[in-house]
């Protein structure tokens, strides 16, 4: 009986030290992952702050502004093309959850003031011309960067406008009228 007490004593002991191991070896691969996601987002930081590559990069447009229509003419396959992957749905109501929740500051376009979530919410459910299925343009504003001795192009977009579709009194559209502007990080 006393053997096999001491039989095991030692053999607690002894997986007692091979679980430390373990633990410490497991503790170390944790470690090295989190390097290595620390690293990882330093460099997609670094690449969307501007700063690509620090001194070889260079700003090349401050800012610069473009609109992209996402309402594609159903006739037109190079535009049905550049557009396939877009999702810009997902993008709308995304920016509207942000503005009626609060992380995000509606503007309005021509102004430049502030718009309450109230004026927002009557835009949506007191304008004749306007409905989420209008929105059909967006415009950016952003800074465009250039890594010359990496070959890289990065941007920060600093601002989006929504716009929707208005039309003439023979039902074509006639031009597009912002909704709301919002600012990005």
């Amino acid at each position: 009986m006393k053997y096999i007490y001491i039989f095991i004593l030692v053999f607690i002991f002894s997986c007692s030290g091979k679980n430390d191991k373990i633990i410490e070896d497991h503790k170390k691969s944790i470690e090295d992952i989190k390097k290595i996601k620390e690293d990882y987002k330093a460099e997609i930081a670094k690449f969307h702050s501007g700063n690509l590559g620090d001194t070889s990069s260079m700003l090349i447009a401050n800012p610069i502004i473009f609109d992209l229509v996402v309402k594609t003419n159903s006739t037109d396959e190079w535009e049905q093309e550049c557009l396939k992957n877009v999702s810009e749905r997902s993008l709308f109501d995304s920016l509207f959850k942000a503005v009626y929740n609060g992380r995000l500051q509606a503007y309005n376009y021509f102004t430049n003031l502030p718009m309450s979530i109230e004026e927002i919410k009557n835009l949506e459910k007191n304008n004749e011309e306007f409905s989420r299925d209008r929105l059909s343009k967006l415009q950016f504003v952003e800074n465009w960067y250039f890594d010359y001795e990496n070959f890289k192009i990065g941007k920060k977009v600093k601002s989006v406008m929504l716009a929707y579709e208005v039309y003439n009194l023979e039902g074509e559209i006639r031009g597009y009228k912002p909704l709301f502007r919002v600012n990005l990080n």
